[in-house]
């Protein structure tokens, strides 16, 4: 899978479903698996929220913008706990507080990420139930919006025969 920066949303939404050859992304882009979390590091990207759990991947495996963080972890339940956390508001002003760069295209260091010890609970069970809430709120979301998007569409049909 091929994954640019506008196939991920701000509500962490990934749009894995463009394919490419091996030959054309292996040089140049970002490499990530099945499960793995993308963290957008540019600016606006990162201020706006953009990042996902990569999900539906051809293969298990994906390329994409090179503006991506890329975080794993060798538990799936651990991802979605690091998913939830970067969305957090509290982390994306941590994280506005590492840019680097000029004002147009400033740029998370990749130095956050040495805090990492900080952000894991100490009590295991209370972060495998962090990782499935956020799970849990992430499904129900993503149902909610395709809800809403299909009352639009009901609605407009039927504007159209009034």
């Amino acid at each position: 899978s091929f994954v640019a920066m506008p196939s991920v949303s701000e509500d962490g939404r990934i749009d894995s479903s463009i394919e490419r050859p091996y030959s054309e992304v292996c040089k140049g882009f970002t490499y990530f698996g099945e499960n793995d979390v993308l963290f957008a590091k540019i600016t606006p990207c990162m201020e706006n929220g953009k990042g996902a759990i990569a999900e539906g991947l051809t293969n298990g495996i994906g390329f994409g913008s090179t503006e991506f963080f890329v975080l794993r972890s060798k538990d799936e339940i651990y991802n979605s706990y690091l998913y939830a956390l970067i969305m957090s508001k509290k982390f994306r002003k941590l994280a506005e507080g590492w840019m680097q760069g000029s004002a147009g295209q400033r740029r998370v260091s990749k130095d956050i990420f040495s805090l990492r010890k900080m952000w894991l609970p100490k009590n295991k069970e209370m972060l495998i139930s962090i990782g499935q809430t956020f799970k849990d709120i992430k499904i129900l979301k993503s149902k909610l919006i395709d809800s809403i998007l299909s009352s639009k569409v009901l609605l407009k049909a039927i504007q159209k025969k009034i």
